[in-house]
């Protein structure tokens, strides 16, 4: 009964005169014969309020409260739907190249052999592994937003326009994997896959953050300095994610075993940055978990929605049926007072 509501609480007054008014026909005398002595009834069969009485007064008094009830809305709460506002409207692009298997340890391990250990006890993850998580939350955070996701390597891949249905966006997430669509690293197309795909939305903002850990190794028609320029004309705003670390390694099985082997970073910074700046976004530099995390915060700061999504409250309104209880009850009480319950003075 947790969502169960009165729209008319107020109604439920109504239920003062009414049981007064039960009262006051139970509390009436019956009509009676006269007789000149009481000597005259057997013991036992004095009554003051008979089941004649009694019954169909009951269902009378219950009809009279289903109605109210009815009179009070009562109605349960089904859900709430969402209206297309003119909001922020967030493309996210992943880098699924091969270097998104690479790791790159926490600060605070600052050996080989304590980086050896965490990798063993699984508290270090892949970058693409790294990027998955830490995004989820970020979506998480932004119910209001509609949110896409594009995946690319040589080619970029549309997995999912902007979309108020996050549960089906994460569900996407989870299912990227490395080695589907490609080894190497193109940063133009993704920028205008994003621009095409975002021109005409009524959107207030439009932004896409670009999670890559290489440099451009794919060569197209469009250079990403061009795209970038393509990107700004659309009044499409790009933050950029470098990541990876000095300290990065891969896992390698040989011969001895699995082995790690350095790794270091290959992203082309001056490059991520100057995409940035053309589009009027911030380039952030992720070489850790931790710093992903604090770069998806600052974003989720700097892009705030501009107003709150409008909601419309669903409700399964139960007027109807308490009124129809009410009028079940009202008639049986009639046909028991006029059948079984039939009285001749």
């Amino acid at each position: 009964m947790d969502h169960f509501h009165l729209q008319f609480p107020w109604a439920l007054v109504l239920l003062i005169p009414l049981a007064l008014l039960i009262w006051r026909q139970l509390a009436k005398r019956e009509p009676a014969l006269q007789i000149p002595s009481l000597a005259q009834i057997p013991a036992g069969k004095l009554k003051r309020l008979s089941p004649a009485r009694i019954i169909p007064a009951a269902f009378y008094a219950v009809a009279g409260c289903l109605m109210i009830i009815a009179l009070a809305g009562p109605r349960f709460d089904a859900g709430e739907i969402r209206q297309k506002s003119e909001g922020i409207d967030i493309m996210i692009a992943i880098d699924l190249s091969d270097s998104m298997s690479a790791y790159d340890p926490a600060k605070n391990l600052r050996t080989d052999s304590e980086i050896r250990r965490a990798h063993e006890a699984g508290e270090t993850l892949r970058r693409l592994d790294t990027c998955k998580e830490e995004i989820k939350q970020f979506i998480k955070a932004r119910p209001n937003d509609r949110i896409g996701l594009i995946a690319f390597a040589d080619l970029p891949y549309a997995l999912c326009p902007p979309t108020l249905d996050h549960a089906w966006l994460l569900k996407q997430i989870d299912a990227l994997e490395l080695h589907t669509i490609g080894e190497g690293t193109g940063l133009a197309a993704p920028i205008i896959s994003v621009v095409d795909r975002t021109k005409d939305s009524d959107a207030e903002r439009k932004v896409m953050v670009l999670f890559t850990d290489g440099s451009n190794t794919v060569q197209n028609k469009v250079t990403p300095e061009q795209a970038a320029k393509i990107a700004n004309d659309y009044k499409l705003t790009v933050h950029t994610v470098g990541i990876g670390s000095r300290r990065s390694y891969i896992e390698q099985r040989g011969f001895f075993g699995k082995q790690l082997m350095a790794y270091p970073n290959a992203f082309d910074e001056a490059l991520l940055k100057k995409i940035a700046e053309t589009t009027g976004g911030n380039y952030y530099a992720a070489d850790d978990r931790e710093a992903m995390r604090a770069a998806l915060d600052a974003i989720d700061k700097l892009e705030k929605t501009p107003e709150e999504l409008p909601r419309i409250a669903l409700y399964d309104e139960k007027a109807d049926d308490f009124a129809g209880y009410a009028l079940a009850a009202l008639l049986i009480g009639f046909l028991l007072s006029r059948s079984v319950f039939l009285r001749f003075p």
